[in-house]
């Protein structure tokens, strides 16, 4: 009988470093380089790699490594080669795939094995937002988790770690509001019952005492069945992106915090765009976006939902609409078989 050292040793190959790579590989222990190459297409240089040697020890921290470059991971995502580890791991939860890095951290999907279901996880550890900013936005999720809704991302719990806060949340993997679930390009009644969804879950939120702060194309995902379902309440707004601020309130431009009145400004900015083909107000600098909303909108839309839109859109926060008002009036203009709606 044989028995497998715990010293025996895995090769992996890897990409050697670049000499203009001015970010060294983290210490890894007790690992060995070897340098190897390779020949290709018939030139005479061989191919840069490295093939490491990895004691079995360290095997099981290898997820905390790019597999490629050999950096450290960010939550398990390496932000130079696009890279995460297999068989890496959040807390309980197994990573299956990065949706996206950016301002709120790092999306990934993942797989909870306990309750044997997907789950979408925001890490939070790197997020690029103020301290105040990260505590009203953890603040709104935790009250969001206790408030289910058939036109909201559901929120699952909200943990802090580690490596920082982790928003455990529902897997929704029917795209965004820009396109059917099926990948084609949406029909205007499709909009139009997606727009009464989103204004369900927006008069949820009113009534609960939240706003939420940033009602765009990435913030409205749609379902399998095509139902519309808003994510990352309390979020705000990106002050970097300027693309972003096609749906923003002119107060919110101007300093002011979420509120009901914005977020409804918002929804009708999302109306608009479903209707006319283009935002209605090009994206610039934060004078030029102010000045730009005492402006008719840019595009044309249909008669009625244009005017509700305009409605919506109204420079002071005052003449307009409630969510559920605007939902209710916005019903009325759907197909009679659509009217009874989805969301209760």
């Amino acid at each position: 009988m044989t028995c497998q050292s715990e010293t025996a040793e895995t090769t992996v190959t890897m990409p050697r470093p670049s000499a203009n790579d001015s970010v060294p590989s983290p210490t890894r222990g007790p690992i060995t380089p070897r340098a190897t190459s390779s020949r290709s297409g018939g030139g005479d240089h061989p191919t840069a790699q490295v093939a490491v040697v990895i004691p079995q020890q360290r095997r099981e921290t290898m997820a905390t490594f790019c597999p490629r470059c050999g950096r450290r991971l960010l939550n398990t995502w390496c932000s130079w080669c696009a890279e995460f580890a297999p068989e890496s791991v959040v807390g309980r939860f197994q990573i299956r795939e990065v949706l996206s890095t950016g301002r709120l951290g790092s999306l990934l999907r993942g797989y909870d094995p306990a309750l044997a279901r997907t789950v979408v996880l925001r890490t939070l550890g790197a997020a690029e937002l103020a301290p105040d900013a990260l505590a009203h936005y953890l603040a709104v999720l935790r009250q969001a988790s206790g408030l289910p809704h058939p036109n909201c991302v559901d929120v699952y719990t909200v943990q802090l770690g580690a490596d920082g806060p982790l928003v455990v949340m529902e897997d929704i993997r029917g795209g965004g509001i820009s396109q059917s679930p099926d990948g084609q390009n949406r029909q205007p009644s499709a909009h139009l019952q997606n727009l009464v969804d989103v204004l369900e879950g927006v008069a949820f939120l009113h009534g609960h005492g939240l706003a939420h702060g940033r009602i765009t194309t990435k913030t409205v995902l749609l379902t399998s069945s095509g139902t519309a379902k808003l994510t990352d309440p309390g979020a705000g707004q990106d002050p970097q992106a300027s693309a972003s601020w096609q749906m923003a309130a002119p107060e919110v431009l101007l300093g002011d915090g979420p509120s009901p009145a914005a977020d409804v400004f918002s929804a009708g900015a999302l109306l608009w765009l479903g209707s006319a083909g283009c935002p209605p107000f090009a994206a610039g600098n934060r004078t030029a976006a102010v000045v730009a909303r005492r402006r008719s909108p840019r595009g044309v839309a249909a008669p009625k939902v244009g005017e509700l839109a305009r409605q919506a859109m109204q420079f002071d926060p005052d003449n307009r609409p409630t969510a559920r008002e605007l939902g209710a009036i916005l019903r009325s203009l759907l197909p009679v078989r659509d009217r009874a709606g989805r969301a209760s």
